[in-house]
C-alpha cells in the first residue's frame, strides 16, 4: 500500500492507487545536503495568543506556579550527582536511614522465623 499527503487533514493517508505517485528509481540517491524538513504548509499560521488556563478536577481554575514550588523544582532538577531520594536535605537522609534499618530488622525477623520453623525444639 502506498501513502500520499492529504491536504485536508494534513496527514499521510492510504492511497487508492496501485502505483506510487512518484516512481522510485533504481539509482542511488545523490550525496549532498539533506533536504530541509517542513512541518507546516505556508497557509498555516502560528497562534499568538496564550493557551487557555488549565482547569483541574471539579472545573476549578489552576493558578500559576508559586515561587516556593519553582525553588523546589530548581533544587530537585539541579545536576549535582546526588540521588533524587536524598536531594531533600537532612530529613531525607534520616528517613532513608530509618527505612534501611526497618528493612534490615524485618529481614532478620524473617530469617529468625525460617530458622525456628526449620529447627524444631526438643
Amino acid at each position: 500500500m502506498f501513502y500520499q499527503y492529504n491536504s485536508f487533514s494534513g496527514k499521510l493517508t492510504g492511497s487508492q492507487q496501485f502505483q506510487p505517485c512518484f516512481p522510485l528509481s533504481p539509482q542511488p540517491a545523490p550525496q549532498g545536503e539533506a533536504p530541509k524538513v517542513t512541518f507546516a504548509d505556508p497557509n498555516t499560521t502560528i497562534a499568538k495568543e496564550s493557551p487557555p488556563p488549565f482547569r483541574g478536577a471539579g472545573g476549578k481554575m489552576m493558578g500559576a506556579v508559586s515561587e516556593a514550588l519553582r525553588q523546589q523544582q530548581k533544587l530537585f532538577q539541579a545536576p549535582n550527582n546526588i540521588p533524587i531520594h536524598l536531594k531533600g536535605g537532612q530529613m531525607d537522609k534520616i528517613l532513608f536511614g530509618a527505612t534501611i534499618a526497618l528493612c534490615g530488622l524485618s529481614l532478620m525477623g524473617c530469617f529468625k522465623v525460617y530458622y525456628d520453623l526449620s529447627v524444631p525444639r526438643k
